[in-house]
């Protein structure tokens, strides 16, 4: 592949992640820096929380293109707070939960980690408190030492026929589509879906689920869902391609929550106005940001 194809490639990749950054997560993700290589990124910067650190792994590792994410985000420590006021802060924040099993858990803190402890019936509880804890300033990492199901689990078939039903009674997932096997609580999906959501939403479902003490998801997304944010970015990029004026200019787009990103060089402001003009005719589109620059020696 052409070198300078290829390092467009990673440029591109890296500004649809800033832009979904920002998108998701407001003035937070402007602080955030990216760059890509044969797609492994990397974020690095400093974030007020370590929720902000695990939110920004999660909204990268969605974009398409994306194999794998390297975290190197550092969480600020500007108002140091000693283990015991820290452990103060979470104890607090979890007994406001209104989730009956968070409010039972207790936690410790060493060094700024703090260590979630207790017994919690499902997953989704140990989940809940996990980001509760990772919400709270100068904790910098969330160790999970709950003890995850009943007393008396049910065995690994019974398991796996309540995520089924689980999954199919949800009204959005194929059950058909997932193949699901149960092995010592440890529940395993394998299969195709439409989308990365559709793969968090079927493990969304199993965290519910009484005996799962863990997911191990195979699942592989179907990229350019006909409704997707892909299917869009290219339904845009199509569009401005047969305008003959615009292909002129370099005119890049990428469609994230919805959200179109319009940026790139153009020849003169007639070009940037008519790109901004066919972005609102696409369906699906809900939001415009227009950041396409005129050609300097075109401006008078």
């Amino acid at each position: 592949m052409d070198k300078r194809l290829t390092e467009n490639k990673q440029v591109d990749l890296s500004e649809t992640i800033r832009h979904a950054l920002i998108a998701e997560m407001k003035d937070s993700g402007l602080c955030i820096n990216v760059a890509a290589q044969d797609g492994v990124v990397s974020l690095w910067g400093i974030v007020d929380v370590l929720a902000e650190k695990l939110t920004a792994e999660k909204i990268a590792q969605q974009v398409y293109g994306v194999e794998r994410v390297e975290n190197g985000l550092t969480v600020a420590m500007d108002n140091f707070l000693p283990d015991k006021d820290i452990n103060t802060q979470v104890l607090a924040h979890l007994a406001k939960s209104e989730r009956e099993g968070v409010r039972k858990l207790g936690a410790t803190t060493k060094d700024g980690i703090v260590y979630l402890l207790g017994h919690a019936p499902t997953l989704d509880i140990a989940h809940t408190a996990e980001a509760i804890a990772a919400g709270v300033r100068c904790v910098k990492d969330v160790v999970s030492q709950i003890k995850v199901g009943e007393t008396d689990s049910p065995d690994d078939a019974n398991v796996t026929n309540a995520v089924e039903r689980a999954i199919a009674n949800s009204g959005i997932l194929d059950v058909r589509k997932i193949n699901t096997s149960t092995l010592n609580g440890v529940v395993k999906f394998q299969g195709m879906v439409d989308s990365i959501k559709d793969i968090e939403l079927a493990a969304d479902i199993a965290y519910r689920i009484p005996g799962v003490r863990a997911i191990h998801s195979e699942l592989k997304a179907r990229h350019g869902a006909t409704d997707g944010d892909r299917a869009l970015t290219n339904r845009l990029r199509d569009m401005l391609s047969r305008e003959k004026n615009l292909s002129r200019g370099t005119i890049k787009v990428h469609v994230v929550k919805g959200m179109a990103f319009l940026y790139g060089e153009v020849f003169d402001v007639d070009d940037r106005v008519r790109a901004e003009q066919l972005a609102r005719q696409v369906a699906g589109i809900t939001g415009i940001s227009n950041t396409i620059q005129v050609s300097a020696h075109n401006l008078s």
